[in-house]
């Protein structure tokens, strides 16, 4: 297994500069029906999730986004690998707006997908993170190497639903793009029995329309 600093070589000599905006921006998300919107100010802003599909909190992620009929992108192993799509065509089969990287090693896909976003938010209960090896190397590329915003979120916490949405809005009021490509990470299901039910709950209530919508609708009663 490569070591982070291998990886984060790599991409450096590969793609220097990379931005959301200058490198792979994700597939085709404009064929998808609907959007997200945050709002700051007067500007609004098209909320799109990245994924790389893994159990957990990845699927979470992909399945809201597919239900709701919402763009969504992101980086998935060659062959479409998941733990519970060992085969190929795996991943692809259900989320054809994934991409594949060109390595089968998981740790290409999280790289790509931090380095591909914005920002990313990675969703655990208590000490979930600390199991969760995926979730760690997740945090050190945005952090370290990829210096992208990074929030870790305790979901069993009350005001969880509610401080992640300030820091989106605060997020969104910082880029100068119609466009936050928004990367979700946390635990496989293997690593955090119920995590993704709970994540889905979680991004359910995160980005619901009237959350969303809550400020501009605000601005429009005073």
């Amino acid at each position: 297994m490569k070591s982070i600093s291998e990886i984060a070589f790599a991409r450096a000599a590969e793609h220097k500069g990379t931005t959301p905006e200058q490198g792979v921006a994700g597939p085709a998300v404009l064929e998808l029906s609907g959007s997200w919107t945050l709002y700051k100010a007067s500007v609004s802003m098209q909320l799109i999730l990245r994924s790389g599909g893994q159990t957990g909190v990845d699927r979470a992620a992909l399945d809201l986004a597919v239900r709701l009929g919402r763009p969504y992108g992101g980086w998935c192993p060659r062959g479409g690998w998941a733990e519970d799509f060992p085969t190929a065509p795996g991943l692809l089969r259900v989320y054809p707006h994934l991409r594949e990287t060109p390595s089968p090693l998981p740790e290409q896909r999280t790289a790509w997908n931090v380095r591909d976003s914005h920002a990313t938010l990675i969703l655990s209960r208590g000490n979930e993170l600390e199991r969760s090896p995926g979730s760690m190397q997740t945090r050190q590329y945005a952090e370290l190497i990829f210096l992208r915003p990074c929030r870790v979120v305790d979901i069993s916490q009350s005001a969880a639903v509610e401080t992640t949405r300030d820091w989106l809005t605060r997020l969104a009021g910082t880029l100068g793009s119609e466009e936050l490509w928004l990367n979700i990470a946390g635990p496989r299901e293997s690593q955090a029995p119920g995590i993704y039910a709970e994540a889905s709950r979680f991004l359910a209530q995160l980005l619901s329309p009237d959350c969303l919508d809550g400020d501009r609708n605000a601005r429009a009663a005073r």
